[in-house]
């Protein structure tokens, strides 16, 4: 379910990118990234006895030739909206717009679940190298490569944090220098099939046995949660009876893949462990999470509190990498309205006199979403930290930490619905101007296409 939902939203960035029909000289890393997959396709192809349809083959020679406009097409043909399920808050005007757009026929036979894979990995990474500036995105990937040991374990989640690290290892298929997985997708078993065919025994890959148990150990927790009034789901109750798995949502997917990747973790003790946040969600193992450079590593056994000298490095490392990415303006006391008033100055109003960070950044609006979700993934962290700190010096250190990283995260992407609404679940009712000031800037930063954030506070 949740990886067809991430095919249908892809289909629709794609649709929505504004793509042209030139055709432009392929990335090398590009070029390299979509050759493996489409000799991985050719391999997956072998033995299947539904004819694959000519639009696979077309979509990667398209690609190949760096005619964008000709290759999304093709993926489009390939990926009928009927084959998908629509996310449950798509319907009325917009899913029959879909229906008219593509036609609804039957499915295209000859995808089998490695060879479909195939397709939709290397669409994401060719989406990355279309929305990113070519630096940016070189620098995004290399310094997260950079930063794990070789034959680690990769869980990358959002678009960027696996697709751009896919496209500049050294070989996906052989694990080099370490296994690359999408968290997003652990669940589904077309996902678990492609891996069991790229990795073979190298690593353990969940099972339908883990599928099954995450799925009621999240039934369970998601019912308690209810019954205490922790969350009120629209749809739970059914004549009178909690039933947990219809309703599971897009946070309790998260939640489902956060249990497989503990127990991928647990099934490969000689692999160490690197996480990108994925999902806004109460994952459980905050506890096992170290912050390290742009992601997180995930330690085998739960640790008390986070050692001064891994919150002192975090805090240096972000400081530069900040400084670098928007100038070196942002400190410690820098307040909330200072934030914001930059954001308003950079991102709304277009005004880059005096800025000293990098202009193509303060253009480019995927690297400012992905930057600004690695870092507001560590301030939650921090955050979590603080609540569950043993002294009032560990929870002081804590919430220095977090309100930190948290106006970082909202001075690199303040029109970030994230960014916006963890930093503004963050700031409660403790500090209500200063989540008034983050929603209103993000407000007038999109005011056409702004997602309600869960807190402003009454006039």
């Amino acid at each position: 379910m949740r990886f067809t939902r991430l095919l249908f939203a892809l289909s629709f960035c794609l649709l929505i990118s504004g793509c042209g029909s030139k055709k432009v000289a392929l990335d090398p890393d590009l070029a390299r990234a979509v050759a493996e997959k489409k000799a991985l396709a050719k391999q997956f192809a072998i033995g299947e006895t539904n004819p694959i349809p000519s639009d696979t083959w077309k979509f990667f020679d398209l690609l190949e030739r760096g005619d964008w406009h000709g290759a999304t097409n093709a993926y489009r043909r390939i990926w009928q909206p009927n084959y998908l399920v629509a996310p449950d808050n798509i319907g009325g005007e917009l899913l029959e717009w879909f229906r008219r757009q593509y036609g609804w026929r039957e499915p295209l036979s000859g995808l089998n679940a490695p060879l479909c894979s195939s397709i939709s990995e290397t669409m994401g990474i060719a989406q990355c190298f279309h929305d990113w500036d070519p630096e940016l995105l070189h620098r995004f990937g290399r310094d997260i490569i950079e930063s794990i040991p070789t034959d680690s374990i990769y869980f990358g989640g959002m678009t960027a944090g696996h697709f751009i690290v896919t496209a500049l290892s050294g070989s996906y298929q052989g694990g080099r220098p370490f296994y690359i997985l999408n968290q997003n997708v652990l669940d589904h078993e077309a996902y678990r099939k492609y891996l069991g065919r790229v990795y073979g025994t190298k690593i353990y890959v969940p099972n339908e046995r883990d599928i099954t148990n995450a799925f009621q150990d999240e039934a369970q927790s998601f019912t308690e949660r209810m019954r205490s009034q922790q969350i009120t789901p629209a749809k739970a109750i059914s004549n009178g009876t909690v039933t947990a798995i219809s309703v599971i949502s897009e946070m309790q997917i998260g939640v489902i893949n956060g249990f497989l990747v503990e127990r991928m973790a647990q099934a490969n003790p000689g692999h160490e462990v690197f996480v990108e946040e994925s999902f806004r969600t109460d994952w459980h193992p905050y506890a096992y999470l170290v912050p390290h450079g742009l992601i997180f590593k995930l330690e085998p056994q739960p640790l008390a509190k986070l050692d001064d000298a891994i919150v002192r490095k975090d805090h240096e490392y972000w400081k530069l990498y900040t400084a670098q990415l928007i100038g070196d303006w942002l400190t410690e006391d820098t307040s909330m309205k200072q934030v914001c008033e930059f954001a308003d100055k950079v991102y709304s109003r277009k005004d880059l006199s005096g800025f000293t960070g990098n202009k193509t950044f303060a253009r480019n609006s995927a690297a400012q979403k992905a930057y600004a979700k690695l870092r507001v993934a560590i301030a939650v962290l921090y955050a979590w930290r603080a609540e569950h700190a043993a002294t009032n010096e560990e929870r002081n250190a804590m919430e220095k930490e977090a309100n930190y990283a948290f106006r970082q995260a909202v001075a690199l992407c303040p029109w970030s619905a994230e960014v916006v609404g963890r930093t503004v679940d963050y700031l409660g009712g403790t500090r209500p101007e200063d989540a008034s000031l983050i929603t209103q800037t993000r407000q007038r930063l999109t005011p056409t296409n702004c997602q309600a954030v869960p807190f402003l506070p009454d006039d």
